[in-house]
């Protein structure tokens, strides 16, 4: 079972294939793009029932011509780690192997907690940033904004 994208925008993915892909059906879309199930995976996807794995969110966007991030109703400086790891294609297991850090190291990070410079350094946060595709800023920034609806959930 696939755990759900957060942001992942159900309207968004029907909007771009209705304008991408010169509204082919779901169905098509799902046997274009060589799904197992093409009689209703994407059409769970666009009603909200579910959401694509990672691999399968990389070929929507191949096939539409646009990025993942595309496919989010996320809003820019409200990006959060999770988006930008999932935005690169990449599990958590995957980043925590690249920047050299435990898994659940990555996964409090990502959830917003302040980790100790003795894990997290500066050539970490260069490694993590390289990973994910963006500047050091960025990543550092999306890790802010998960640390600040952290504080918001326990308050």
């Amino acid at each position: 079972m696939t755990m759900p994208l957060k942001g992942f925008s159900p309207q968004k993915l029907r909007l771009l294939r209705e304008e991408r892909a010169n509204g082919i059906s779901s169905r098509q879309l799902s046997i274009r793009a060589g799904f197992p199930r093409p009689y209703g995976e994407v059409g769970k996807w666009e009603s909200g029932l579910s959401t694509p794995s990672l691999k399968r969110l990389r070929v929507l966007a191949d096939i539409l011509g646009c990025s993942p991030r595309d496919l989010f109703d996320v809003q820019r400086g409200e990006e959060e780690l999770v988006h930008l790891r999932t935005w690169a294609g990449l599990s958590s297991e995957e980043v925590a192997l690249h920047v050299k850090i435990s898994y659940v190291a990555y996964r409090r990070l990502e959830q917003g907690v302040a980790l100790d410079r003795s894990i997290l350094g500066a050539h970490e946060w260069k490694r993590l940033a390289q990973v994910l595709g963006v500047d050091e800023e960025e990543a550092r920034a999306a890790w802010r904004h998960s640390s600040l609806l952290r504080s918001r959930k326990r308050s």
